[in-house]
């Protein structure tokens, strides 16, 4: 018997094997996981699995920078000597927490994180001498 899914975007999936539950399944290389946490928000979820992998996914309305939010399930070398313990996830990022506390994290940075970022990069430049001042127009460039 086939499975039917549909999306919000009324896209149709059949699934013709009976353990796979979820479309994403094979995007995800989730096939042969156990999930052990799962954790979403409105437009992104993430998991981890017994084997201490992690997957990210988006909501479909967001196909179009999916390829740069997502990843298949994959193991990252901070957590093969540490288990993941709980995973978090807002629409710009995850963040998991480990076993010896330490909290690791993926996706896109918070806005007031990549503003002290650049201002900090802005700042560093300036005392190196390598940017002056912001350009204005009629400025000569060399």
């Amino acid at each position: 018997m086939n499975e039917v899914f549909r999306t919000d975007c009324g896209d149709v999936f059949f699934l013709q094997n009976p353990s796979i539950r979820h479309p994403k399944v094979l995007a995800l290389g989730l096939q042969n996981e156990r999930i052990m946490g799962l954790s979403a928000c409105g437009v992104r979820a993430s998991v981890f699995t017994e084997s201490n992998k992690v997957a990210t996914w988006v909501d479909d309305t967001l196909n179009s920078v999916a390829s740069r939010l997502e990843h298949p399930a994959q193991t990252f070398p901070e957590f093969q000597s540490d288990r993941i313990v709980s995973l978090h996830t807002c629409s710009l990022y995850t963040c998991t927490r480990l076993e010896s506390s330490a909290l690791y994290w993926w996706g896109i940075m918070p806005f007031g994180q990549r503003k002290k970022m650049l201002e900090k990069t802005k700042k560093k430049k300036s005392k190196d001498g390598s940017v002056s001042s912001e350009l204005a127009a009629g400025s000569l460039v060399s």
